[in-house]
């Protein structure tokens, strides 16, 4: 008996499977449409800033020696160059602070450096979308009053990449 009872539900399955099949074959033909979709995406780097040469001041000589100055100087500051890469035709903005401490190496004593540009809009060079590369030239100067002593004065600021 249990054979047979076995058999019974195998064909009660297969003939219910059969029926369903059909059903849904019928219902997918009726209803059934297709749309074809196209899309893309392009992918780029983001945006870099990166430092190519340091802003630098000359020495500023001071006392006795020849061309040596004996009040206050202003000292220009050259050489600063910043590379920014990124998508040509996008619009950044460089940003740092407008003045900044430069402290000497004992930190007894402290000159102010006036730093430009700052909130410059500059654009990439070359084709729409294509990787492109461009350049900021940071520039600033340096008041070296009469009582500043000698030695090496330093100091760091951050400088900002912002794409419009």
């Amino acid at each position: 008996m249990t054979g047979v009872r076995t058999i019974v539900l195998g064909l009660a399955a297969a003939m219910t499977a059969m029926t369903a099949g059909t059903a849904l074959a019928q219902s997918s033909a009726q209803s059934s449409a297709q749309v074809e979709v196209r899309s893309s995406v392009t992918i780029v780097d983001p945006p870099a800033l990166g430092k190519e040469t340091e802003l630098s001041v000359a020495p500023v000589a001071r006392g006795g020696a020849p061309g040596a100055v004996t009040g206050a100087v202003t000292a220009t500051a050259v050489g600063g160059r910043y590379a920014v890469s990124g998508v040509a035709g996008d619009t950044f903005n460089i940003a740092m602070p407008a003045s900044l401490r430069l402290v000497r190496g004992d930190g007894a004593g402290e000159v102010v450096l006036r730093l430009s540009p700052s909130g410059a809009m500059t654009t990439l060079p070359g084709a729409y979308g294509a990787r492109s590369v461009g350049s900021v030239d940071i520039q600033g100067a340096v008041g070296v009053p009469r009582e500043a002593a000698a030695g090496v004065y330093r100091g760091a600021f951050p400088v900002i990449l912002s794409l419009q």
